[in-house]
């Protein structure tokens, strides 16, 4: 294989390129993985990614209701009323994507499982695991 043929991806601790070398994946600043870290640090960045949307989703429908409610008041009733409407189709969106996030949350620990079996003695050097809270005016 040529090395141009080789895969490149997104490292999940620094988003460079990672490239295989071997049994692990790295990337151009160190990080090292293994299969399972790799597994691991991408569902987590991707886990991290849909919670900061639906965060951005939720907070875009708050702040659009309260700009409804002074267009309200000062009789822009249209306006209010398309805003209203922005935010309850943002909320409707935002209950997808949070039922997204869990199967996801609830595969990549499946895959986790999976992946751990035939691991042995191999380590993931470049992940730190965070687990993202949910936007305080939520459940998670």
């Amino acid at each position: 294989m040529k090395d141009t043929d080789q895969p490149t991806v997104a490292c999940p601790t620094c988003s460079g390129p990672l490239r295989p070398e071997g049994k692990e994946w790295v990337c151009v600043v160190g990080h090292r993985f293994d299969v399972a870290g790799l597994a691991a640090g991408q569902a987590g960045s991707i886990t991290r990614s849909l919670w900061y949307s639906l965060r951005a989703l939720e907070d875009r429908a708050i702040v659009n209701n309260f700009v409804a409610n002074d267009y309200d008041q000062q009789g822009r009733s249209p306006e209010a009323t398309l805003l209203r409407s922005e935010s309850t189709e943002d909320i409707a969106v935002a209950l997808q994507l949070r039922e997204l996030v869990r199967k996801l949350t609830n595969a990549s620990k499946v895959d986790e499982v999976q992946l751990d079996a035939p691991r042995g003695s191999e380590q993931s050097d470049g992940v730190g695991s965070h687990s993202p809270r949910p936007h305080p005016t939520t459940s998670g």
